[in-house]
């Protein structure tokens, strides 16, 4: 059954690619019907029409036709309503409302905090990051880089003491440090 025709279209993925194809039967085609209906799609197909092996395989499995549904309906309202991570191991940051050096809530009505209002900021953030090389540095790195550099296009906020402990080499300010405290150690000699 498998043949390769280039005379005629894949109604699935609309190419006329010359890969693996099939003409499909009547049971073929009820299937492909089934999962356009599953999918909330208008794709009709009758017995005869030749489609490709691996387009059919991916349009009638279950787990894709999930997916599908999932990206098509998370993609409407997650647009609007929630932001990308930077960081996942730390929790969503919203360049809008958290620092982007402490990554803490910013209080609005507040004088402690600006606006990143030019390029040349994430140019010298950005350098002052190569110079100090810690773990705080990455963070901050991470957050400018995945928005290429353009944080007053992203509406950046931050803290002012955390902008000058940062460009001076300190640590987070107290204040904003979110990280718990590391346990004390014993004093005295180590047993091992």
């Amino acid at each position: 059954m498998s043949a390769s025709h280039s005379d005629q279209i894949c109604p699935i993925c609309r190419v006329e690619d010359g890969g693996d194809v099939v003409k499909i039967r009547q049971k073929g085609a009820d299937g492909i019907n089934e999962a356009s209906v599953r999918r909330d799609d208008t794709l009709a197909v009758t017995a005869g029409c030749i489609v490709h092996t691996k387009c059919r395989k991916l349009y009638t499995n279950s787990v894709e036709i999930d997916l599908h549904l999932k990206r098509k309906q998370g993609g409407e309202s997650s647009t609007t309503t929630t932001k990308r991570s930077v960081r996942v191991s730390e929790g969503p940051f919203n360049s809008q409302t958290d620092c982007l050096f402490c990554g803490t809530n910013v209080q609005k009505g507040s004088a402690d905090y600006s606006h990143v209002k030019t390029d040349i900021f994430a140019k010298t953030i950005l350098q002052c990051c190569e110079s100090r090389c810690d773990e705080w540095s990455f963070k901050v790195k991470g957050r400018i880089e995945y928005y290429h550099g353009d944080l007053h296009a992203a509406d950046c906020v931050y803290h002012n003491v955390c902008s000058s402990h940062f460009r001076c080499g300190r640590d987070v300010p107290l204040q904003f440090l979110t990280q718990p405290d590391p346990k004390r150690r014993k004093s005295g000699r180590p047993k091992d």
